[in-house]
């Protein structure tokens, strides 16, 4: 069998090149190295203000006695009083809550003095009365107001205070619409979010790929004053209007945001 000397030589040429073609290019022009990933993270909050255009005022109505059936037979009078009250404003009125519960209470008994006695026999503890207990039942109820129109707060609160053992809780501010300020909150939290990857992909030298995560939370959207009118019903028998002005509600978004990016 005659073996083509020719055909031979390039054959061996061709893989000659080809084991060598590769060690030639890597040296001579530098091997080019795969993409370093790595990922830039920021936290962004987004917060928008709004009027409150509504308020939520939380009531409890409380009633004790020594006898069981007339605490809480007092204790619905007082809430169907306070109810009818609050029908002629733009209100919706829920119980909360309902407790029924008692409890034991000092109460001094005085002793009449037999003749030709003395204190510290009738009382050997020194104490000037002895004392007793009494059983005394409780009975509460919570109740929410929900006002739709805040311009009647103060007067809402007036009537709440005025009816006996009727006292105003808190009243929380806030805005009926949340959705539309939240979208309003979320889209600035995320143009803060990326404009701050951005400015530290640029100081880095880097070039952005694509998101890899984003998370979005949401703040309490409502603004809590402070309501001092159960105080102010113990020191007078009459509470009148006090004039109310929320500060605007704050809705706030907060954006935590991963960016996958490469060096240039």
């Amino acid at each position: 069998m005659k073996i083509d000397l020719k055909l031979l030589k390039i054959l061996s040429f061709a893989l000659v090149i080809l084991l060598v073609a590769p060690l030639i290019s890597s040296s001579a022009f530098g091997e080019e190295k795969p993409l370093e990933y790595f990922n830039i993270e920021t936290t962004a909050t987004g917060t928008v203000e709004a009027p409150p255009d509504m308020a939520e005022i939380y009531i409890t109505v409380k009633n004790e006695s020594l006898s069981k059936d007339t605490a809480q037979k007092e204790n619905a009078q007082r809430v169907q009083e306070l109810t009818k009250a609050l029908s002629r404003f733009k209100v919706e009125v829920k119980t909360t809550y309902f407790y029924n519960y008692q409890f034991k209470e000092e109460e001094s008994a005085a002793q009449p003095m037999m003749e030709g006695s003395t204190s510290s026999q009738i009382y050997p503890t020194g104490s000037e009365k002895p004392v007793k207990y009494v059983i005394k039942y409780v009975v509460e109820s919570g109740l929410k107001v929900i006002a739709n129109d805040v311009k009647e707060v103060g007067d809402i609160l007036a009537v709440a205070s005025n009816v006996n053992n009727s006292y105003v809780n808190s009243v929380q501010y806030g805005v009926k619409n949340v959705s539309a300020y939240r979208k309003q909150a979320i889209n600035e939290a995320i143009r803060q979010a990326r404009e701050s990857i951005e400015i530290s992909a640029e100081g880095l030298g880097a070039k952005l790929v694509r998101p890899e995560q984003v998370r979005v939370d949401f703040g309490n959207p409502y603004y809590y004053p402070v309501v001092k009118s159960a105080e102010m019903a113990k020191l007078s028998d009459a509470y009148y209007p006090q004039p109310q002005n929320p500060e605007p509600v704050k809705i706030t978004a907060t954006v935590y945001m991963v960016y996958k990016a490469t060096l240039k």
